[in-house]
């Protein structure tokens, strides 16, 4: 092999470590990185951009390797928990019986025969870049170990109420790490993710809500919040509309910021406002199932889902042509692993967010953006979807709200807030183990 001529003079250690470097291949550099305060970057990157080397900072990163790219580190250490191998005793009751109900979900891309390849392939370009620019980060997250799990509850600028609800009952484990009659076996953290209004947006949720909204002005709202997140350090304020439309790209935003600041944390679990949370019970199911799930989303899967074509919730053909959807978990509450959201942020920018095949049509208002999206991600990056039906309710029905809850039979389900959320944090007091009756009230 010949040498350049700058190499000859330098110590035989030195050409070693050249020649070692220059011929390892992108995909065994992944494997080692390189922390610098802010960013993470493959040593391939780093030390050769040469055009001896296809991957050098000059080219594109192969989307294949870039689901193995792993971001800059928040957290100083993993997160501290309750293994099952070590102390049986302290897991819920139920949760042998639950996990045994874990259904791992097919998929078929067959049923999708009129669907144009494109529609389960990135694209070579960036279709839509996620928001990185914060205006509020929670400063109480990720500060030193990393928690075992994350809720991230999407919320809107005026909904201080209901973040205080939440914060009184399920989401006050983040911060005294105690539930009524419980163990909690591992730590959990919360973010609400909040983001600008724009005049449309402001509007459309005064009609919606006229008696609840009041007219505000900008700044004494922005002063508001920045009080509201000082106070309790659990709010990420992101730069962008806020909007229905944009619901997935603000989704998809905070994952990254949490993948990014806190990537020792086993879990992320997207929740929405209006549903309960049993935290005990839901990280003993992780918890017992961790190494199952270690590449998974776990929540209330759908599969086979017809596609409307009239009405409100119509979508076009020229957006999705196949009279299905493909497999999907439900966007009210789904949990990720790590792992599985690491492949998901590192491929989503070149999966279209708003228009799948860049049809001139737009998409309905209430287009089903977030689901359609996590299901063609699915196909994507392969990751696994989980079933637990029987432990996620969707409706708001008395059976899971007076018995299931308090009961350990269920750990997730819808509520009318803050009503129901008080009434049912309360059950875990006075009534934990067995059904509650309205004289209980």
């Amino acid at each position: 092999m010949r040498l350049h001529r700058s190499l000859i003079n330098f110590p035989a250690k030195h050409v070693y470590l050249y020649v070692l470097l220059t011929a390892c291949t992108y995909y065994t550099c992944l494997q080692y990185i390189k922390y610098q305060q802010s960013i993470h970057r493959p040593v391939c990157k780093i030390i050769h951009k040469g055009p001896s080397n296809k991957y050098g900072e000059d080219q594109e990163v192969n989307l294949a390797d870039a689901k193995k790219i792993r971001t800059h580190s928040g957290c100083s250490s993993g997160p501290v928990y309750t293994k099952w191998d070590t102390c049986p005793h302290c897991f819920r009751p139920t949760v042998y019986n639950v996990s045994n109900q874990l259904r791992r979900m097919a998929r078929n891309s067959s049923l999708f025969p009129r669907a144009p390849p494109s529609f389960f392939q990135p694209r070579k370009e960036i279709q839509q870049r996620l928001i990185t620019k914060t205006l509020i980060t929670p400063s109480a997250v990720c500060q030193d170990a990393c928690p075992y799990l994350i809720a991230m509850l999407p919320s809107v600028a005026d909904d201080y109420d209901v973040r205080d609800t939440i914060r009184a009952t399920w989401a006050s484990v983040a911060k005294t790490h105690l539930w009524p009659h419980a163990v909690v076996n591992a730590d959990m953290q919360v973010i609400f993710v909040l983001a600008n209004y724009t005049s449309d947006s402001r509007n459309e949720r005064r009609k919606q809500h006229a008696t609840k909204n009041k007219e505000r002005d900008s700044h004494s709202e922005m002063t508001r919040i920045q009080t509201e997140a000082a106070r309790y350090g659990d709010i990420l304020y992101l730069v962008m509309h806020e909007s229905y439309y944009n619901l997935t790209l603000k989704v998809m935003s905070a994952f990254k910021w949490i993948r990014d600041h806190c990537p020792r944390t086993k879990f992320v679990m997207k929740v929405d406002v209006d549903t309960f949370v049993s935290v005990p019970l839901l990280l003993d199911i992780l918890i017992f199932n961790e190494e199952r799930l270690e590449y998974s989303v776990l929540g209330y899967g759908y599969n086979m889902t017809e596609v409307i074509r009239t009405g409100k919730w119509s979508v076009p053909q020229a957006v999705w042509s196949p009279g299905i959807y493909p497999l999907y978990a439900s966007e009210y509450v789904y949990i990720c692993s790590m792992e599985a959201l690491t492949a998901m942020l590192n491929v989503c920018e070149y999966v279209p967010m708003t228009n799948p095949v860049g049809a001139e049509t737009d998409i309905p208002e209430d287009y089903p953006r977030e689901h359609f999206v996590m299901g063609i991600l699915g196909f994507i990056i392969n990751y696994d979807i989980y079933l637990l039906k029987d432990i996620f309710t969707h409706e708001e029905d008395e059976s899971w709200l007076h018995c299931d809850m308090p009961m350990d039979k269920k750990s997730l389900g819808k509520v009318k807030v803050p009503d129901d959320m008080f009434k049912l944090w309360k059950s875990f007091f006075v009534s934990y183990g067995r059904c509650w009756t309205n004289d209980e009230e």
